[in-house]
């Protein structure tokens, strides 16, 4: 199945020159039809809706477009934009894949150092060695 332009536009909301940029990039490569009018596949629509959900983050512009081509990059061609998650995290724009997670931009790896809650009792436990008796008898 594919979209118009049209269609695209009024689902999304986005703007001719959000979707401009993606093709730019190489992000969204619609096909052709007759008159030229432009075809986007399902998955076009995804990432499309996941730019937008980004940018509407505490995230720049510009560092959305460097994530993205970043990503493009150096991602294999088997894995496509829009089958991987894609994420606002404060101002970073951030991957997940399974447990790990990291910056798109840089290309670091993030930790998660949130505190958890303990469920239950929780004991101490002294750690300190036990002394041997040394005296001879």
């Amino acid at each position: 199945m594919y979209l118009s332009l049209a269609k695209l536009q009024s689902m999304l909301g986005v703007s001719r020159g959000v979707v401009d940029g993606l093709i730019e990039l190489g992000l969204v490569t619609p096909t052709r039809r007759p008159r030229n009018a432009l075809r986007f596949t399902f998955q076009d629509g995804v990432l499309l809706r996941t730019v937008l959900q980004l940018r509407t983050a505490k995230t720049t512009p510009r560092k959305l477009w460097e994530a993205l081509d970043r990503l493009k990059r150096e991602l294999p061609d088997e894995l496509p934009l829009s089958g991987i998650r894609i994420a606002a995290e404060r101002d970073a724009i951030v991957v997940k894949t399974g447990p790990s997670r990291w910056d798109a931009v840089t290309g670091h790896m993030l930790l998660d150092f949130e505190v958890a809650t303990v469920g239950g009792d929780v004991v101490l436990f002294d750690a300190t060695p036990e002394r041997k008796s040394s005296a001879i008898a």
